[in-house]
Formats: C-alpha cells, structure tokens, sequence
C-alpha cells in the first residue's frame, strides 16, 4: 500500500507544467509531444533474443485541434483500449475534470481548482457515489513555481479502505526558476523519497533519486537518470545503499520528422533478480497522426 500511495502521490506532485500539447508527457521516460498531434497509438512488446515480440498491451491518446489531451486509453494482451481516462476542459482552456473508466464504467472522477492567478490549487478526487476519496492542494511561490503540495488519502465507509493519510511534496530551485530538489514526505512526517536535478558539463539534465525506505537500500537506495536535450530519459542506473550497482535501463529510439518517436527499445540489466545477472528487452511502436 505504501508503495502505490507513493507512486500516485509522486505522479500528482511533480512541479506543475501548463496543460498543453507540447507539455503532455505520457509514460515513464516523459516525452513531450510536438506538432498538431490528433493521435497516438502505442503498441507494447516483450522482446527476445531471435528478435520476435509478444504483445503486452497498447496505449491510445486522442488530443482536440487546441492540442489538449481528451482521452487516454490502454489495454493488454486480450483487450484493447480496456481502460482510461476522459478529459475536459474550461472555455478558457484550463482542465476542469477528469474521469477513469474501466470497460465503460466511471470508477472516479477528478476536479480541478484554480485560484485568482488562474493556478491551480486543488484537485478533488471522488467516487462514482460522490464520496471524497483525496484531496491534493498546492502552494506556489511569487514565480509561480510549485513549492508544495499535500495530497490527503481519505477513509470510505467501506472497512478496506485505508486510515486517513497525508503526503507531503515540497520543492525547492535555483535563481533562473529550475528545480533543484524535490522531496516526498510519509504520513509520518519523515522523507521518503528525495530527487536531486542537476546539470552535466554540456547542460544536460540529470536527476538523483534517493529512496529512505528501509526495504528500499537493498536494490534502489539511490537512482540516477541522465537526459537528452529535450529532456527524454536517455539512462538509468540504479544502485544499493552499500553502492552495488543493481540495475540499469538504456533507450534507444527512432524519430519522425516532426522530432516525436515512433520506436522506442528499452533495454535492462537486473543484477539481483532471482536468476540475476538477467537481462530483457521491451519494444514500443508508435503512429502518430496529425491534424
């Protein structure tokens, strides 16, 4: 449980960036989006050795001509497009809400918040009954910059759902507005997780994560990410607290001429899985149709 309220927490409290087109970052490794994209399909395969792929599932975006994103979808290896989430917006252009649906069904709905300086504030999380689930709300500083969030896990009725919760994220940056750390707090008030962001010597971005967890210093006490100019994840390489390399992920990538990928090979080294040393290879194909 903790480790999917981190997850969630950790999506919702990333510094804010406005809601266009070009700012959409699906996935894991962040790729924005250039051009007037109608749409996006991606295809998942697990690779091996010989080459052949399995089909694992595929992802499915759909943006309006002002570049917003109004639909996503995925699915796995039986059923396509099995779940998602719907979008809409203000007539000014804001997100007012979100949905998440499953096989046609709305589980939970989303609503956005904004104040007087068109920031956005709060964002309410609610059940299909109407019950209030969880609550984020931010705090900026006088640029405009994201300097906290809190986001509130709520109790239901229901005897599974978990004791009230509250994760804090805080960020701080440098004199030019460019973050330099970010830090996730537990329900206990201690760190949890802190991610640093610095530069390389050519200006490129690279993030240290340091995960405090206790069952976290066996295999990924620590994290760091290299980046590309656009700022896409070119590598990673995960190590224990005692410094042991125990992981390492590597992109490589095919570009149209717009300059969006349309294949990406992900590639990993798992140094203390069952059968370790153990390496895998994952496949995303990408068509992009634009306006």
């Amino acid at each position: 449980m903790r480790l999917a309220l981190l997850t969630l927490t950790f999506f919702l409290s990333l510094p804010q960036l406005a809601g266009s087109q070009s700012d959409y970052r699906p996935g894991r490794t962040g790729f924005r989006l250039h051009g007037p994209v109608r749409a996006v399909k991606e295809e998942h395969y697990n690779l091996h050795e010989d080459g052949d792929g399995i089909f694992t599932g595929n992802l499915t975006l759909r943006f309006d001509e002002r570049g917003r994103l109004v639909e996503s979808l995925q699915g796995n290896r039986q059923v396509e497009d099995l779940y998602g989430m719907r979008y809409s917006y203000r007539p000014d252009g804001r997100l007012a809400g979100a949905e998440r649906f499953s096989g046609g069904s709305v589980g939970s709905r989303d609503v956005y918040v904004y104040d007087d300086a068109r920031r956005r504030v709060e964002v309410l999380t609610y059940l299909t009954g109407g019950d209030l689930r969880m609550r984020v709300t931010k705090a900026y500083d006088e640029r405009g910059g994201e300097l906290r969030s809190e986001t509130e896990f709520l109790p239901g009725d229901d005897t599974t759902a978990p004791a009230r919760q509250v994760v804090e994220t805080a960020h701080t940056y440098d004199e030019r507005g460019r973050p330099l750390t970010t830090t996730v707090k537990g329900p206990d008030g201690r760190p949890m997780v802190v991610i640093g962001y610095g530069r390389d010597a050519a200006g490129l971005l690279i993030t240290t994560t340091t995960d405090l967890r206790k069952e976290a210093q066996s295999s990924m006490a620590k994290t760091v990410r290299k980046h590309d100019a656009a700022g896409n994840e070119t590598a990673a390489e995960s190590y224990a607290a005692d410094g042991t390399l125990t992981a390492r992920i590597s992109y490589e990538r095919k570009f149209d001429a717009r300059g969006n990928w349309v294949e990406e090979i992900t590639r990993t080294w798992e140094g203390r899985a069952p059968d370790a040393p153990r390496g895998s290879a994952f496949l995303r194909r990408r068509t992009i149709t634009y306006f």
